[in-house]
C-alpha cells in the first residue's frame, strides 16, 4: 500500500518501521531531506558483525550504502518510478571505526529517464570519512508497494557475519562456497533477496577466502545481473584471481537454484601503519 504517493518517501517509512528484517538486522534508519534527491542515513557501530579476519565485516554496509542510494535514484525520478540497482561500488578509504555511529549521505540523479546514478559518503561521528559509494541504477515501473511486507523472526545482531546471515562457508580444490540456509528471511518486498545483502554475503565469502587479519576488504563493486529470488537454493562462489604480499583480488558469483545473479570483485590489501 501506498501511503503517500512518493516513492522514495514511502519506501523510507517502510524501512524505518521496523518490519524490514535486513535494516532491523543491521541497526540502519533512513532518512530523506526536503530535496529527496539527497538521503541521510545512520548505523550503530557495536552491531557490526565481524568477518572471518576478526574486524568489523566491511559488506556489514552494503544494507546501508544500498538504502540510501537507492531511495536517492527513486526521489530523482523525473516520472516518479520505480528503480532497480545494477551495479553498486563501494571505497573502504579506511578502516571501520569499533564504536560510535555512522553516518551515510547521498545524492541521485536521473540521467535520461532510462538510468540513474547515485552517489555517497559513510563517515564517522566526527566526520572521518571511511568509504565513498556509488550506484548505477535503472528505472522501472514497480509494483505498489505492501507495507506490511513479508513476516519473519527477527534475526540477530551483531556475533560473526555468518551466523548472523544464516550461512555456512567451505572451501574446495580453492573454490569458496557461503550457502545461505534461508534467504527469504532477508528478502524485500519484491521476493528478491535484498540488495545489501548480497553485498554483505560476497564479501563474507571473500573475507573467508582471504582471512589474514594483515589484510582489510578496501573495494568491492557487485553487479546485479538479474534477480536473486529469495526462495531459491542461494550460494556465493568465491575464487582467488590473485594473491599477491599486500594483496588479494577475490572474484565472488552469487546464484540462485545454480542460476548466476550477481558478479562481484573484491579487493582486500594490507594497511601499512595499523
Amino acid at each position: 500500500m501506498i501511503i503517500t504517493g512518493d516513492r522514495a518517501a514511502d519506501t523510507a517509512a517502510l524501512i524505518n518501521s521496523g518490519r524490514s528484517p535486513a535494516e532491523n538486522a543491521f541497526g540502519v534508519a533512513v532518512n530523506l531531506r526536503t530535496n529527496s534527491h539527497s538521503v541521510t542515513g545512520t548505523q550503530p557501530v557495536d552491531i557490526l558483525p565481524s568477518g572471518a579476519d576478526g574486524r568489523p565485516a566491511a559488506g556489514a554496509l552494503g544494507v546501508l550504502v544500498d538504502d540510501v542510494n537507492g531511495l536517492c535514484l527513486l526521489g530523482a525520478s523525473t516520472e516518479h518510478r520505480g528503480s532497480v540497482s545494477v551495479e553498486i561500488s563501494m571505497d573502504f578509504v579506511a578502516p571501520l571505526p569499533t564504536e560510535g555511529v555512522l553516518l551515510a549521505l547521498a545524492t541521485g540523479t536521473d540521467v535520461d529517464g532510462i538510468v540513474g546514478h547515485a552517489t555517497g559518503t559513510v563517515r564517522d561521528g566526527a566526520g572521518r570519512l571511511l568509504v565513498t559509494a556509488s550506484v548505477h541504477g535503472r528505472f522501472v515501473e514497480g509494483p505498489t508497494l505492501d507495507s506490511e511486507g513479508p513476516q519473519h523472526p527477527a534475526p540477530l545482531r551483531g556475533g560473526d557475519v555468518l551466523t548472523l546471515l544464516g550461512a555456512t562457508f567451505t572451501e574446495t580444490d580453492g573454490v569458496g562456497s557461503l550457502r545461505l540456509a534461508d534467504g527469504t528471511r532477508w528478502a524485500n518486498r519484491l521476493g528478491a533477496l535484498h540488495g545489501g545483502i548480497a553485498i554483505c554475503a560476497a564479501e563474507a565469502a571473500a573475507t573467508c577466502m582471504s582471512a589474514e587479519s594483515s589484510l582489510r576488504t578496501t573495494s568491492l563493486t557487485v553487479a546485479y545481473a538479474r534477480a536473486m529470488t529469495a526462495d531459491r537454493t542461494l550460494r556465493f562462489d568465491a575464487r582467488l584471481l590473485h594473491a599477491g604480499r599486500t594483496m588479494r583480488v577475490i572474484e565472488v558469483v552469487g546464484h540462485a537454484d545454480g542460476r548466476p545473479c550477481t558478479y562481484a570483485r573484491v579487493i582486500r590489501q594490507s594497511s601499512p601503519g595499523e
